[in-house]
């Protein structure tokens, strides 16, 4: 909701030299995108997803090791019959690898919150840069946690320099 009132907000501001679209077009993917990921990452904490840090697993508690093949092909195979192996055993890596990587769902939300600040930090340049927002610690404090005095110091900003 707020990504909503934030690009509306942006919009509808008075650019001096046009509308900023490509940190507005940016907005608007970088908010889909979060929607989607935040829509990966329920699962993740719902559910278990093979990844040990994600499940709360701990250290040496699941000894499964995946494939017990030693590696040792039959010469006799044909060359499909191979290729199926070399796959599986890709597979079985891969597996392996992601079982202990970090958290699943923290990094999915790390992300998520990375594409909502990001265009809103372009969008705030952008007016600073245009004389439509000040460039005050005060006003970062304010604009970040109550959004309603964004438009509140830029009408500030306007009426001082009128």
């Amino acid at each position: 909701m707020d990504g909503i009132r934030h690009y509306q907000h942006y919009n509808n501001l008075d650019w001096p030299e046009g509308k900023p679209k490509a940190e507005l077009d940016l907005h608007v993917l970088c908010t889909l995108a979060s929607f989607l990921i935040i829509l990966l990452f329920v699962p993740t904490q719902i559910f278990q997803v093979g990844n040990r840090a994600n499940d709360q697993g701990k250290l040496g508690f699941m000894k499964d090791w995946g494939d017990d093949d030693n590696g040792d092909g039959d010469e006799n195979q044909s060359e499909s019959e191979r290729q199926i192996r070399r796959i599986k055993k890709y597979i079985v890596a891969v597996r392996k690898v992601t079982k202990h990587l970090g958290p699943v769902g923290a990094t999915l939300h790390i992300i998520s919150a990375f594409c909502l600040l990001m265009p809103l930090m372009f969008l705030q340049a952008r007016a600073i840069q245009y004389g439509l927002l000040s460039s005050g610690w005060y006003n970062f404090i304010f604009t970040f946690f109550y959004f309603s005095n964004i438009s509140h110091s830029i009408q500030c900003t306007n009426i001082q320099k009128n």
